[in-house]
Formats: C-alpha cells, structure tokens, sequence
C-alpha cells in the first residue's frame, strides 16, 4: 500500500510556523507530539501558554516538555 497522502502532508509543513493553544491539556499534549514526530522538517511551533494555579508559564512548558 502506499502512504503518499502522508507525503503531502509533511511537504505541507516542511518549514512551516504554525500556532497551538490549549497545549497544556489533554488534546494540546497530543497535538504537539503528534507535529514533533510526524513533521520533523517543521519551522516553528509556537505555543499559547498562561499561568495558572501559581504555576508560571515557563513552568506549565516545562512540565509539558517533561510528560
């Protein structure tokens, strides 16, 4: 069988900048692994991230980055 549709789509991304948000949730964590490991030629991944419960935003990143 052949997977050229994925093929595409990493030609797609190749370079790319793109934006998530809701990165620290359940969904978000996946989509950032997902783009990480299946679009390795990405650009850039920029990330919404605020504070929350005392917790600053370069501690919210750093526990997604860790998990």
């Amino acid at each position: 069988m052949q997977r050229e549709p994925d093929l595409k789509i990493k030609e797609f991304y190749k370079g790319k900048k793109i934006l998530l948000t809701g990165c620290t949730g359940f969904i978000g964590k996946v989509m950032l692994e997902k783009c990480l490991r299946s679009f390795p030629d990405i650009g850039c991944i920029f990330m919404l991230v605020r504070e929350k419960r005392n917790k600053t935003k370069n501690q919210r990143i750093r526990e997604i980055l860790e998990s």
